[in-house]
């Protein structure tokens, strides 16, 4: 998409979309069917499942895995891995717990 960065050494899968002025740093691993929403920062070394979607303007740092079919919310800060299946919001982002709104 338009104003997208991809980086050196980033493997992006099939079916995979990495959307308006969203940034894939060096050395990372995108997974089919993944979606990156717009304005999202991916850091360097960062792994993103299968069919996962990162939404507008999160950020995630070096060296983290996102599971497959994961979702971060929209602005969330990730500095751990995210399990398989996962919903994760917030600065720091954190599971989005049974009880909160989905």
């Amino acid at each position: 998409m338009s104003g997208a960065v991809i980086n050196a050494e980033t493997i992006i899968g099939d079916f995979a979309i990495i959307n308006t002025n969203a940034s894939v740093d060096h050395d990372c691993s995108v997974g089919h069917g993944a979606h990156i929403a717009p304005a999202a920062a991916v850091t360097g070394a960062v792994r993103i499942g299968e069919c996962a979607f990162i939404g507008a303007g999160a950020i995630l740092l070096p060296n983290i895995s996102v599971g497959s079919s994961a979702i971060i919310g929209a602005g969330a800060v990730v500095n751990r891995d995210v399990p398989t299946g996962a919903k994760f919001v917030g600065i720091p982002a954190r599971p989005l717990s049974s009880g909160e709104v989905k």
